[in-house]
């Protein structure tokens, strides 16, 4: 009765014990098992690396700025001291001196009064009008340099003694006779009370003009007291 009794709690256990080992368990896979996430294909992460790198910088030079070019304005068209007009006689000598400033059958000729003005013929001798392709006096008003208050010929001369003596080409510098349409020193009456005398020493009239004709006239002059030069040398008072 025992015996049996035993081989029935034996047969019992193997029984759990045979339903414990063949019973499929999904417990333990559940908790030591460990996911995997699937991984990207390659294609897909080739394909998406270049929309989010910076572009690789390019070794060919970039082209230059551009640059406007200006225009340069236009060339003044008038005026003696106008060289940019295109007309070769503009700029030289003859133009800026005589307001001959437009080339004219192969000859540079004054053609216009406001080249004549630019001139210094204009303001010289008054000669500010262009007539016959020069320029020349037309009237009194132009006429006031050095005495030269008359018009003739197209010139400002000195026609009188009065015209002279009106003007600071006498109480200067002593020119007071009108001789040959210009005003010069004839005595030294003349030169002794002008400025040229009294300062510089010119006080003797020679060759039309009043120049410094002794260590004297030096000497009584400012320009000796002030500055030492008092000695008569060619028409001037120097230093020695």
């Amino acid at each position: 009765m025992q015996s049996r009794a035993r081989w029935a709690v034996w047969g019992a256990a193997g029984l759990i014990l045979s339903c414990q080992t063949s019973a499929p368990s999904t417990a333990p896979q559940a908790r030591h098992a460990t996911p995997v996430a699937a991984a990207p294909p390659a294609a897909s992460a080739l394909s998406a690396a270049p929309s989010s790198a910076a572009p690789a910088p390019s070794s060919e030079p970039s082209p230059p700025p551009s640059t406007s070019v200006s225009t340069p304005p236009p060339a003044s068209s008038g005026g003696a001291d106008s060289p940019a007009s295109g007309d070769p006689c503009r700029g030289k000598p003859v133009c800026t001196e005589r307001g001959q400033c437009t080339l004219k059958n192969s000859a540079c000729r004054a053609t216009s009064d406001e080249d004549c003005r630019a001139a210094r013929i204009c303001q010289t001798q008054g000669r500010c009008t262009a007539l016959a392709f020069v320029c020349k006096a037309t009237s009194r008003d132009d006429c006031k340099w050095e005495g030269r208050c008359t018009v003739q010929d197209g010139e400002c001369i000195a026609a009188t003694n009065q015209e002279c003596r009106a003007t600071e080409i006498c109480t200067a510098y002593g020119r007071c006779t009108a001789s040959y349409g210009v005003c010069v020193a004839t005595s030294n009456w003349q030169c002794r009370p002008a400025k040229v005398c009294t300062y510089e020493g010119r006080c003797t009239a020679k060759d039309r003009e009043c120049v410094a004709g002794s260590d004297r006239d030096c000497r009584d002059a400012t320009i000796c007291r002030e500055k030492g030069l008092c000695t008569a040398v060619g028409g001037y008072c120097i230093k020695q």
